[in-house]
């Protein structure tokens, strides 16, 4: 069943940072996302590619999300190159992270 918009709750993204563990073979990457003052929002894991990706979760107000091992270039190309983002929590199957609008073919800024 998707979501409807009212059912949906967005929290902006305003910071992250991620982590390479050593000594862990599950969860040995992790992305963290904080809002503006520095209060965690959500994780992110990575899950191996040939394992079932488990349903976004919410405990306490924090979303977890789980994205293949292989979409971890794509979940830091956003964090990094794309603004603002929002984390969009719309129960086990829908939550996800997304640009908010942004404006057809406006490009990228060039220095």
């Amino acid at each position: 069943m998707t979501a409807t918009p009212a059912d949906v709750r967005v929290k902006t993204v305003a910071r992250y940072t991620y982590h390479l563990f050593s000594s862990r073979t599950q969860d040995d990457l992790m992305i963290y996302l904080y809002d503006a003052n520095s209060d965690v929002l959500g994780h992110v894991y990575f899950v191996a590619d040939d394992q079932p990706l488990p349903a976004a979760s919410e405990t306490h107000g924090i979303v977890a999300l789980y994205f293949p091992r292989s979409g971890f270039a794509s979940v830091m190309d956003m964090l990094r190159n794309e603004g603002p983002i929002e984390l969009r929590w719309a129960g086990p199957f829908d939550s996800c992270l997304s640009t908010a609008f942004e404006t057809v073919g406006e490009g990228e800024r060039s220095w």
